[in-house]
């Protein structure tokens, strides 16, 4: 998802306080893909909490459970994207395939890049929906053992 920002997010932003968009990025788009921003940097808080919990190995499911409640009520930033993300990638697919369309050349050419592994825009804004199915399997499976 990273890959996703710095190729897709961040080109188009503004760099003023706060950023904006640059002209031409439709605003449903911009709007999930700032939703996109604080879903990954949420995730990627998880990670950094889940890292520390491992490094204190007894009692595992106590010390991730403590240190993750916390976090839960974040996940509500889920629910925008969510929303909107069936309707925008329908609009980021159509505007792709407009060869008159100033950001859907864009999202050709980023789609391109030699960093691009292939996978479609749309395929990758819906890895944060497959990322919350496997936080419940993650904890099912932790609190088994």
């Amino acid at each position: 998802m990273r890959l996703v920002i710095r190729l897709f997010i961040q080109p188009l932003r503004d760099r003023s306080q706060p950023p904006t968009w640059i002209p031409g990025v439709p605003a449903d788009v911009g709007r999930l893909f700032d939703w996109l921003d604080d879903i990954v940097q949420l995730h990627a808080e998880f990670a950094r909490v889940l890292h520390s919990a491992r490094q204190s190995q007894y009692p595992v499911v106590m010390t991730y459970a403590g240190l993750l409640i916390p976090l839960i009520a974040k996940l509500e930033v889920h629910q925008p994207y969510l929303v909107r993300l069936e309707e925008v990638s329908r609009t980021i697919d159509t505007m792709m395939k407009q060869p008159e369309s100033d950001f859907g050349e864009f999202l050709r050419m980023q789609s391109v890049s030699d960093e691009w592994d292939g996978l479609s825009l749309s395929s990758w804004l819906l890895k944060p929906v497959q990322r919350l199915a496997k936080y419940t399997l993650f904890f099912k499976v932790g609190i088994s053992r």
